[in-house]
């Protein structure tokens, strides 16, 4: 629906009844419990993030970096352009995964403009998946954070549960568009985002090449108090750069 937010467009409401708001966290925050009063417990997983992930830079990368004096970034060339063809800082759907690296690039969903990746922007539809229509709503009145996870665990685990994964639509793709990854510190070659094969270097056959194909992850969304229902998810958006980006000049606040 509209959002609260005046000039923000469309937002992402609790509108579900997921669960009703216990007699010790109404009387926390001041109301008296009753059976329409409803609302998301804290803690709760309420969508997703939608997009095409790019790996962050591997472990032996880290490794070998750590001791370099120009810094572990400068071999980073996943963010440079993101996989809808977008400069990384002009990108206002490219989400950090803090816990697992990489980033997640949801204008993917929104541009079909590079036929060359095709296969990885035609992402699967899944209803959960919408966190790219949640709204800045700053510090002071956020009540979702974002948590990234790879998929392979959540799969499994589901599969243990009595509906189990095969039935779940992954909204999420590993990038495979064969642009620049990272700079190999050790064989001063370029590794690309291509595993139809294992890992090899650019022009390189060294058998010594990484050959570990980087696992897949997600990102939920997740409440961070009661929400009741009908009312906005908010994030905070926690922009740093200076100047900001121009997609968020003119109305993004801290």
């Amino acid at each position: 629906g509209a959002s609260s937010i005046a000039g923000a467009g469309q937002g992402v409401f609790a509108t579900r009844d997921i669960v009703h708001c216990s007699e010790k966290s109404n009387h926390f925050s001041g109301k008296n419990p009753s059976d329409d009063n409803t609302c998301l417990e804290p803690g709760t997983v309420v969508c997703l993030y939608p997009g095409v992930y790019s790996p962050g830079l591997p472990l032996h990368v880290h490794s070998s970096a750590d001791g370099d004096s120009i810094g572990n970034e400068s071999f980073y060339l996943g963010g440079a352009m993101t996989p809808s063809g977008r400069p990384a800082a002009e990108n206002a759907y490219a989400l950090n995964c803090q816990e697992t690296g990489g980033y997640l690039d949801g204008a993917c969903l929104l541009e079909r403009h590079n036929s060359q990746q095709e296969s990885d922007q035609l992402l699967v539809e899944n209803s959960s998946a919408i966190g790219h229509c949640v709204n800045h709503g700053g510090h002071q009145h956020s009540n979702v954070e974002i948590v990234s996870f790879r998929w392979p665990w959540v799969l499994d685990r589901c599969s243990t549960q009595k509906d189990g994964a095969d039935c779940f639509d992954v909204p999420n793709k590993l990038r495979n568009d064969g642009t620049p990854w990272y700079l190999d510190p050790l064989h001063g070659k370029i590794v690309r985002h291509d595993f139809r094969q294992p890992i090899a270097h650019e022009n390189d056959s060294h058998e010594d090449a990484p050959s570990n194909i980087p696992i897949c992850c997600g990102a939920a969304f997740v409440t961070l108090r009661h929400i009741p229902k009908g009312q906005e998810l908010l994030l905070d958006y926690k922009l740093q750069s200076s100047p900001l980006p121009s997609w968020a000049q003119g109305w993004y606040r801290p």
